[in-house]
């Protein structure tokens, strides 16, 4: 496979690190307030999510300034604005569809990196990770007592 300019590799990072920012777990961090919990252990799970989806944002955009690129503006996706005043019954849906989303970015853009260096390394972390996310989320919400 040819290796690609630093140019296309910036693009698929912007791309990746957009589809953060259109995250859900971050505004459900948000929300927390508002939207009641089974347990601590769910609201822990959920903070470190939360943490690790700002780390998520921290190393794509190093990966991105590496190349000397300009990381895309934060956006946030209106559609998920409600959320703060929605029964955590009501969100899981959604919440899983939000993980499984993520995945299938990422699954996609990897190939689309070339395979080597630090920008498949990340994405490969960052993907690692949110596999392991819709694990634990669907382990969660799986639990009949809830």
């Amino acid at each position: 496979m040819a290796a690609l300019d630093g140019e296309s590799v910036i693009r698929v990072l912007n791309r990746l690190l957009l589809a953060e920012y259109a995250s859900l777990i971050p505004r459900l961090g948000e929300a927390t307030y508002f939207v009641s919990w089974a347990s601590a252990d769910e609201a822990q799970l959920l903070s470190q999510m939360v943490a690790e989806e700002c780390e998520h944002v921290a190393w794509l955009t190093e990966a991105i300034l590496d190349l000397r690129g300009a990381p895309a503006p934060r956006r946030f996706d209106t559609a998920t604005a409600n959320i703060h005043y929605c029964e955590l019954h009501s969100l899981i849906p959604r919440i899983l569809a939000d993980r499984q989303r993520l995945i299938d970015v990422y699954q996609s853009a990897i190939p689309a990196l070339g395979g080597l260096g630090k920008a498949t390394q990340v994405a490969g972390r960052i993907l690692a990770r949110h596999r392991e996310h819709l694990n634990k989320l669907q382990t969660m919400f799986s639990d009949p007592a809830r």
